[in-house]
């Protein structure tokens, strides 16, 4: 894999110092070492890597990506107690799930009582729900664009919530998957590459793309040109001031190198929605249950990624949830620390 230098600030251009040194990919075992670097400017603050994989040569960091695979979780084989308690938790979830979303969006309006006291129950995880559909509103009839698509699941999911949706996927492998086993419309390549008309949609969602992008100020110029104007962008990204990321340090599960390129802040992350020139509507940090908790510890530990998975929805998981939580609380105390930035922005009309 070809690499460049980058030693200064591509947002600011300030000088970095080196935080991170000699890193190697646990997870999906690219070959190589990496290092990060922050940037200083109070204004900023960004996180970077250092050397950078060359735009021809990134693609070789993906090639046993998890996008590759339709999405599974694993409970094990066992049919204890715990598996079925985790069961009917799963269950009661997605029952709480579906009456905040409907109910949300607006349909079906035939609820009895009981479906009136799961969507009061389902306000207590709020947050996470509204991270299930990118904290979009519901728009009839809209238009959505979903950059860096994967295997499709987000896609299927606002499809049956009404949206007229397509996807963008630049690798080919998750874009045969999704091809293979969704109906929807998706094509392959860069957002750039696509040659889409300006003021073509409603809304255009980046759930964890714009840290595996070169230059994400391009890629949010371009989503600004072919939202229509009053449409709404919604970008979720990892936090480079998160709780994890300052106990796990270079174990932490959001540095991912060589895939993700830089890693934001969220005065970063403002600064260049608005070099895009879109009007921020809301900038927050939210909590992502246990998962950045859990697979940061077993990283730290030395466990393989593979046996991450297993770990996260088994014995683990009760406890790592738990210590979400607390860290839900803190976040609301402090809002700069959850694991996950969300940026919703707006095209000007």
């Amino acid at each position: 894999m070809r690499i460049r230098c980058r030693p200064v600030c591509e947002i600011c251009g300030e000088r970095g110092v080196l935080l991170y040194h000699s890193l190697k990919d646990c997870l999906f075992e690219v070959s190589g070492e990496w290092s990060f670097r922050k940037c200083l400017n109070p204004d900023c603050g960004l996180l970077w890597i250092d050397p950078l994989p060359t735009e021809d040569d990134c693609g070789m960091a993906y090639q046993n990506y998890y996008t590759h695979a339709p999405s599974e979780v694993t409970m094990g084989s066992k049919q204890g107690v715990f598996d079925g308690i985790m069961r009917m938790l799963n269950r009661f979830n997605k029952s709480l799930l579906f009456v905040y979303l409907h109910r949300k969006y607006g349909y079906p309006r035939n609820y009895q009582n009981w479906s009136c006291l799961l969507y009061f129950l389902s306000i207590i995880r709020k947050n996470f729900y509204d991270a299930y559909v990118m904290y979009l509103p519901f728009t009839k009839n809209g238009r959505l664009l979903d950059v860096g698509s994967g295997s499709g699941e987000f896609l299927a999911r606002m499809d049956s919530l009404g949206w007229n949706v397509e996807g963008v996927e630049p690798d080919s492998s998750a874009f045969r998957l999704a091809k293979r086993t969704l109906r929807l419309s998706i094509r392959c390549g860069t957002l750039g590459e696509q040659d889409y008309p300006d003021s073509c949609f409603d809304a255009i969602t980046l759930d964890h793309v714009v840290e595996h992008v070169h230059n994400p100020l391009d890629l949010l110029k371009e989503c600004y040109r072919i939202l229509k104007p009053g449409g709404i962008i919604a970008v979720k990204t990892p936090n480079n001031t998160s709780i994890c990321s300052r106990i796990f340090g270079p174990h932490w599960r959001g540095l991912e190198p060589p895939r993700h390129l830089q890693i934001f802040s969220s005065t970063s992350l403002k600064r260049v929605a608005l070099a895009a020139n879109f009007k921020i509507s809301s900038l927050r940090s939210t909590v992502r249950g246990g998962y950045i908790l859990s697979s940061s510890y077993a990283l730290k530990k030395g466990t393989p990624f593979h046996s991450i998975i297993p770990q996260i929805n088994r014995g683990y998981v009760v406890i790592f949830e738990i210590l979400a939580m607390v860290e839900v609380l803190i976040a609301s105390v402090k809002p700069c620390i959850g694991e996950e930035l969300v940026l919703v922005g707006i095209r000007g009309r």
